[in-house]
């Protein structure tokens, strides 16, 4: 069952053409796959292509993943048994990044003997639905009318059924949690099927999906299109703060 979701997953980044990067994984020859990481198991990285079979490499031959967008994984360390929940940020200099409840976690390739992806679209929505207030479903919006002022506004135009849309909700999710971010940051959200609305016609939106940020003054800083890792999220949201 847990393929077949899996599989479901990878069909959906040919939704309509409209997903943006994908998750890299650059091999220490320069070589790089794009699709979607499918987990880390007898020290061997996998990765859903697009258009080709699984590729599986041996952990000495990657230098670096980059994620479109975390994802939520269980853990298993060498000699451990009980798997820990965290969200996987990337990999780089042999080391594993991760992210608990807000908080940096680091672990090296060799301490590390799986990481299983977990996919739960259900439960994906549930909690973003109680943190993002929805400003549309496709109709236009005009939107001076929603920005809120005197906060940063996080907008994510959203693609329902993409993974690198769904699997980055619950990072947007904690930003306002953060306590440097309490009282100072919002999330809104378009949720979109697809691009042929008005919404996507009025606003020019050519991919989904994207984040827009606008700083205290409703004044538009950034637009993130191709990528949308936490770091870029990050920094995005620490320039509409000045």
């Amino acid at each position: 069952m847990k393929r077949m979701v899996r599989w479901m997953a990878v069909l959906m980044m040919g939704w309509s053409g409209t997903v943006g990067a994908g998750d890299i994984l650059t091999l220490t020859t320069g070589t790089q796959y794009e699709g979607i990481f499918d987990g880390y198991k007898n020290g061997g990285f996998a990765i859903n292509i697009e258009r080709g079979p699984v590729k599986k490499e041996a952990g000495s031959r990657v230098r670096k993943l980059v994620l479109a967008s975390p994802c939520k994984t269980s853990v298993i360390l060498q000699g451990g048994k009980n798997p820990q929940s965290l969200r996987l940020l990337g990999y780089e200099k042999s080391t594993f990044q991760f992210d608990q409840e807000g908080q940096p976690v680091t672990y090296p390739l060799s301490k590390v003997k799986e990481i299983q992806v977990e996919i739960d679209f259900s439960r994906v929505e549930d909690t973003s639905a109680t943190e993002a207030t929805v400003i549309t479903q496709g109709n236009d919006v005009e939107l001076s009318t929603v920005i809120q002022k005197g906060v940063v506004n996080v907008l994510h135009i959203h693609g329902e059924g993409l993974m690198q849309s769904e699997r980055v909700i619950e990072y947007l999710n904690s930003l306002p949690k953060k306590s440097e971010n309490k009282g100072k940051v919002v999330i809104l959200r378009a949720d979109l099927r697809d691009m042929d609305n008005a919404f996507c016609e009025k606003k020019e939106i050519k991919s989904l999906p994207q984040f827009w940020f606008y700083n205290k003054r409703g004044e538009l800083t950034d637009r993130l299109v191709a990528r949308f890792t936490p770091a870029d999220i990050d920094a995005a949201l620490k320039k509409a703060k000045r």
